[in-house]
């Protein structure tokens, strides 16, 4: 597999990573100082551009899905953080390990965000990037990838799937028959539950135990666009006000 491409899908993932626009050596800044240890390793990159629709804003947004299979010798507890930097543009993102998500697939660890995103909601600009992670010990590892210019146009609103909450039930409008992933974040923007469905309504208690409910303070909806191979992101949503518990 290239590393362009990756059979993992977006996982669930919402803190935001500022961009920092940078006037000197960008290499300098990340990468002084280094101790002894194993350095971490990259065995493959996945990236996806999405596009994101916030219904109570009414505003879209372009961002970037960035997920790194990962290992280090001294343990995943050992990893630090992930930058992606563009030395032409000269600007960077970072991801710390209090904001990536962590996830196991057979036996391999992905680490990552969903949520790379220009300060203005525009398309990271196209070109060349690094990929940057960093240990403890400041033991590192690069990895290449190409962003293309953004050339797909913003879609419409209309396009964006809505959630909808009545009586105990979770209702899908849009895009009738694709396969939609609910996540569910905590106030602290952490993950609580994924939930993948094609049926357009369904009862809430299938997707997320009442319990795991009451820790829930946002819900995002995801599906791909086959015709464009963009992730098509709707929310903020907030979860039912009559199945949730206020802390």
């Amino acid at each position: 597999m290239s590393a362009e491409t990756g059979r993992l899908r977006p996982a669930p993932g919402r803190c935001p990573v500022a961009v920092v626009v940078l006037s000197l050596s960008i290499s300098a800044a990340i990468l002084a100082g280094s101790c002894t240890g194993s350095a971490p390793v990259i065995t493959q990159v996945f990236r996806q551009e999405n596009f994101r629709f916030d219904p109570e804003l009414g505003r879209i947004y372009r961002e970037l899905s960035l997920f790194l299979h990962v290992s280090d010798g001294d343990g995943i507890d050992d990893l630090d953080s992930v930058y992606l930097v563009s030395d032409a543009e000269e600007l960077f993102f970072r991801i710390g390990r209090d904001e990536w998500v962590l996830r196991e697939e057979s036996g391999e660890i992905w680490i990552g965000s969903n949520r790379l995103v220009m300060p203005a909601g525009e398309g990271l600009p196209g070109g060349t990037y690094r990929v940057i992670l960093l240990d403890r010990a400041g033991e590192r590892t690069s990895w290449e990838i190409y962003i293309p210019q953004p050339t797909f146009p913003e879609p419409d609103a209309s396009r964006f799937s809505r959630l909808n909450f009545e009586d105990g039930r979770a209702s899908i409008s849009g895009a009738a028959g694709e396969r939609h992933i609910l996540w569910f974040y905590n106030e602290a923007g952490e993950t609580v539950k994924s939930f993948a469905t094609r049926d357009p309504s369904f009862p809430l208690e299938s997707a997320i135990s009442s319990r795991e409910l009451t820790a829930v303070r946002e819900i995002y909806l995801y599906r791909l666009d086959s015709s464009t191979g963009m992730g098509m992101i709707s929310g903020p949503f907030s979860p039912p006000v009559a199945d949730r518990t206020d802390s």
